[in-house]
């Protein structure tokens, strides 16, 4: 099979593909998964983590 797959397929994102990666632990969120208030609440959580850290790498808009 290593005649037939190849080792690298082309791609538009080579560049970013090729950086190395940070790894971002999330902090546990002491909400009840099962109830939706609390399940919009860690959504809300997790994108406000998100946005903070996209915008420290200088990629994102929103500078929090």
């Amino acid at each position: 099979m290593e005649s037939i797959v190849p080792l690298h397929i082309p791609h538009d994102f080579e560049e970013d593909m090729a950086k190395k990666s940070e790894i971002y632990v999330l902090p546990v969120s002491l909400n009840n998964e099962a109830a939706y208030q609390d399940c919009i609440h860690i959504m809300d959580e997790y994108e406000r983590y998100i946005n903070r850290w996209y915008s420290k790498t200088g990629r994102g808009t929103d500078q929090n």
